[in-house]
């Protein structure tokens, strides 16, 4: 069993019916990075990296699409790819404008 423990109060759990526990600062939560400390920069670039390793690997197959379809599987793919796990995110005043660019730029 794998726990971590992560919390905002200084809190001294070594153990849960005898499993160690560890404390964390972060932890990746269903490929999201969560964390108390303002690191969404990161998840912002991992979603960006994520978002060009998916255009580049169907990168001849984008390139048969007509405009419209293109559109439509930018929203479909790439706009799910660039807000997943955004819920948990603070957002900053770029942040939008840096996912908004590279989904235009690819």
């Amino acid at each position: 069993m794998k726990t971590e423990l992560m919390c905002l109060d200084e809190v001294k759990i070594k153990s849960l019916d005898g499993t160690k526990i560890k404390q964390v600062q972060q932890f990746t939560y269903l490929g999201a990075q969560v964390s108390f400390s303002n690191q969404e920069y990161k998840e912002v670039l991992v979603r960006k990296k994520k978002m060009w390793s998916v255009y580049h690997f169907y990168k001849n197959e984008w390139k048969k699409l007509k405009d419209k379809d293109k559109r439509r599987l930018t929203v479909q793919i790439l706009f799910s790819i660039a807000t997943y796990g955004a819920q948990a995110w603070q957002l900053l005043k770029n942040t939008p404008k840096q996912l908004q660019g590279t989904i235009n730029h690819i």
